[in-house]
């Protein structure tokens, strides 16, 4: 039986026989309208660029772009509208380039535009910055505080920003840096803000938010304090801390009283930087509180403290000093008569909380104005305390006071109780010393007084037989 097989007969044949084929390309159409490239740009502000073309029936573009002699893009584009959008390469520089478009599926004129040169620039990238702190809170002392910037950019802080209280040091810089700002004391009261503007190159601002706390001005009465009128916290001329007659006129009977962590500065109205604090930086009992240059430092700094017994009295101990306050431990608290003599001293945490003398009632006011106030210190009358001398005595005793010339007064004398024991009018011959001398039988506390205008000074004595 035989095996047949089937195969083509141009399969045996030899390849030169085997016949040949003829494809015939049929030409492109004429494009509808004809066909033109309008323009090409770069995107503003972007890393792509944009071509517009003229035709009513190009369904495919043949985009290229040119660099010199290298082409960067190659691809196929299906229109959808007469503007086609186009990524420019990653990393493309600055450079005049060529953008060619040919239509594929018909073919221009031979008034038709296929290319078009354009300026390419690579944008700036968006600036980048922050600021730290973002707000910051001074205290009412005068102080400074660092800013850090972290930037990609130039910056600046706009002068126009900074408040009349405060300054900026190295306000200006590009890519990372820093500024200083510092505020002069606020000694007028109430706190006060402001905000600062960073401006950054390509970059939205960063607003600054500072603020400084006010300061809270009180007078400082002596607390438990028994006698005609009240003493209070004061000052001479000469910088000496006494313990004076209050005066609701005098200046200096006012200070500023100033949070620094949980702890009291207390400085004098006029200066914030004139502070009450422990002379030599001592903290031992009878060691003097006067008026010294702040640094800081924590015999200058007090922890205020209510005692009980004493209607609103606190005390104010000693930062780190053992359980020692200051206080006004001469004469019941009214201090020594000799107007050199420092009248505050540190005193034991036992006696501060014993003492009326050593308490104090603090009564809140408005901080003096700044003409206002030291027109008003340098204003201050000698006439505010009488000085007696000697306090004890037995009976016998000299009291000093100013009195204007032409005026006249009336100088007494009275126990607790009101009872008089001895009195005078005077006249006034401005600074003046009268003597005087009580009954045999009058001891214990007296008061003298001198009475002038309507106003009336005092000071206790102590007769003792």
């Amino acid at each position: 039986m035989a095996l047949l097989i089937a195969t083509p007969l141009y399969a045996r044949e030899s390849p030169a026989k085997r016949p040949s084929k003829t494809v015939q390309i049929k030409p492109l159409v004429t494009c509808t309208c004809g066909y033109t490239l309008v323009s090409v740009n770069q995107r503003s502000g972007e890393t792509r660029g944009e071509f517009v073309f003229n035709s009513c029936s190009v369904d495919s573009l043949r985009m290229e772009l040119w660099l010199g002699s290298t082409m960067q893009i190659n691809k196929v584009v299906k229109p959808t509208s007469a503007t086609i959008i186009f990524d420019m390469p990653a990393g493309a520089g600055s450079g005049t380039y060529k953008l060619k478009a040919t239509p594929l599926n018909c073919e221009g004129t031979s008034s038709s535009v296929y290319e078009i040169y354009f300026n390419y620039t690579p944008p700036v990238p968006p600036g980048a910055i922050s600021v730290s702190p973002g707000a910051y809170t001074f205290s009412a002392s005068s102080g400074s505080a660092y800013f850090a910037i972290t930037s990609t950019t130039s910056w600046a802080v706009a002068s126009g920003s900074i408040p009349s209280w405060a300054s900026v040091s190295g306000g200006s810089g590009s890519g990372n840096g820093s500024f200083t700002v510092s505020v002069t004391a606020n000694t007028w009261g109430a706190a006060r803000s402001g905000t600062l503007t960073l401006t950054a190159s390509g970059a939205s601002s960063i607003t600054i938010p500072i603020t400084q706390v006010g300061t809270n001005c009180y007078r400082f009465d002596v607390g438990g304090f028994v006698g005609i009128e009240p003493q209070r916290l004061d000052l001479t001329n000469s910088g000496i801390v006494k313990v004076n007659p209050a005066n609701v006129s005098a200046p200096k009977q006012i200070w500023q009283v100033e949070d620094i962590g949980g702890y009291k500065k207390i400085a004098r109205a006029s200066n914030s930087n004139s502070v009450l604090g422990v002379a030599g930086g001592g903290s031992s009992t009878g060691s003097q509180v006067v008026l010294q240059s702040y640094t800081g430092g924590d015999h200058q700094l007090w922890q205020q403290e209510s005692v009980s017994g004493c209607t609103g009295c606190v005390i104010f101990k000693r930062k780190g000093g053992g359980g020692v306050a200051f206080g006004s431990p001469e004469d019941w608290g009214r201090g020594w008569s000799d107007t050199t003599i420092q009248d505050i001293r540190l005193v034991s945490y036992s006696d501060a909380t014993t003492y009326g003398g050593n308490k104090w009632v603090l009564s809140s006011v408005t901080c003096p104005t700044s003409g206002a106030r030291m027109a008003a210190e340098e204003a201050v009358r000698p006439e505010q305390r009488l000085r007696i001398s000697a306090n004890p005595n037995a009976g016998e005793f000299k009291v000093g006071f100013f009195l204007a010339p032409g005026k006249t007064a009336d100088l007494g004398v009275t126990d607790l109780s009101g009872r008089q024991l001895y009195g005078r009018a005077v006249k006034g011959e401005g600074e003046q010393t009268v003597d005087i001398k009580l009954a045999p039988t009058v001891s214990g506390i007296v008061v003298v007084s001198l009475k002038s205008d309507g106003k009336m000074l005092s000071h206790r004595v102590l007769v003792a037989k």
